[in-house]
C-alpha cells in the first residue's frame, strides 16, 4: 500500500506540474470560476487576520507541523517524522493544486471532487502507516 500511495503521489505531482506548465504558456484561455461561498468571513474569525485566505491557514498549519515534527525528531532521535512532514507537504500541496485545476470551468461536480478527496485522505493515511511500519 505504501508503494501504491507513493506512486499516486508522484502521479498527482506530475499531473499538477504538467497542467500548471500548460496553463502558464497561455496557449488556452481559461476563465476562473467565481467562488460560490464566502470563506473570508469564517477565516477572518478563526485566524484574526485582516485579509485571510486558505494560503495563510495552510502556511500556519505547515509551520506548526514542521515544529512538531522537529520536536518529535529530537525526542525519538530519528528522522522519520521529518520524512512524514516532507511527504505530507508534497502530497497535500499537489492535491490542492490538482483540486484547483479540476474545478476550473465547473465541469466536474463538487460532490465528485469531495468523494475523491475523501479517498485521498485514506491513501495518505495508508502511506503514513506504511512509512511508520516500513511495509
Amino acid at each position: 500500500m505504501f508503494k501504491t500511495a507513493i506512486y499516486i503521489t508522484f502521479a498527482l505531482l506530475f499531473f499538477s506540474l504538467s497542467i500548471n506548465f500548460v496553463l502558464s504558456t497561455n496557449a488556452f484561455p481559461v476563465q476562473m470560476q467565481t467562488e460560490q461561498y464566502n470563506t473570508k468571513n469564517v477565516l477572518q474569525k478563526l485566524t484574526l487576520l485582516k485579509e485571510p485566505s486558505m494560503a495563510y491557514v495552510f502556511g500556519i498549519a505547515s509551520t506548526l507541523s514542521l515544529v512538531a515534527s522537529l520536536a518529535v525528531c529530537a525526542i525519538t532521535r530519528t528522522i522519520v517524522p521529518l520524512g512524514i512532514y516532507v511527504f505530507g507537504q508534497v502530497f497535500w500541496t499537489s492535491w490542492i493544486r490538482m483540486q484547483n485545476i479540476l474545478s476550473l470551468g465547473g465541469y466536474i461536480p463538487t460532490s465528485f471532487l469531495t468523494m475523491i478527496s475523501i479517498g485521498a485522505i485514506f491513501v495518505f493515511i495508508a502511506a503514513i502507516i506504511g512509512i511508520l511500519t516500513g511495509k
